[in-house]
């Protein structure tokens, strides 16, 4: 992994481990699977992607969203207690208009866990080269010790963590 942020095992000292759920149903893999660059070398913060082709990603947890980006197919919510997560579908989509990205949500929403967030084309997506990924990373990285992945390789929408924050 690019980051410090992301681990393979707990560490050792934390106070708290916050499983986060899946978005999606799909096989969970590295960033390093992005085509974006930034994404890679997790400059939108620790994470990893699911491989899917649901065309609804839901909330991972109970919050308020914080930011909708038609542009970047993504919104940003954030858990009351202060985690904050990017849920994006896709990469390199800007060149895309936010075309079929049709969100449900508007910033400062109070969302439940499982809730939609947002549907999306993923055939037509793929027709226009944007990779099946759903890419889920923490924005507040600095306030936690690190994120580790699921050791699932697939994980099933609103009941399979994608990873584990730990505080």
């Amino acid at each position: 992994m690019n980051s410090s942020k992301t681990l393979t095992e707990h560490p050792e000292n934390f106070r708290k481990a916050v499983p986060v759920a899946s978005p999606a149903s799909g096989k969970v893999t590295s960033l390093d699977t992005s085509s974006c660059v930034l994404t890679r070398h997790e400059v939108w913060g620790p994470g990893c992607a699911i491989n899917t082709m649901s065309p609804q990603l839901t909330s991972p947890f109970n919050g308020t969203v914080v930011d909708v980006s038609p542009l970047d197919y993504s919104v940003t919510i954030k858990a009351s207690f202060g985690l904050i997560c990017r849920v994006k579908y896709g990469d390199n989509t800007a060149h895309l208009h936010g075309e079929r990205f049709m969100c449900l949500v508007n910033p400062k929403d109070q969302i439940v866990a499982g809730q939609p967030l947002f549907t999306v084309n993923g055939g037509w997506l793929k027709q226009n080269g944007v990779q099946p990924l759903c890419i889920v990373t923490v924005a507040n990285a600095k306030r936690i010790l690190g994120v580790v992945p699921s050791a699932q390789k697939h994980v099933n929408a609103n009941i399979d963590p994608i990873f584990t924050v730990y505080v």
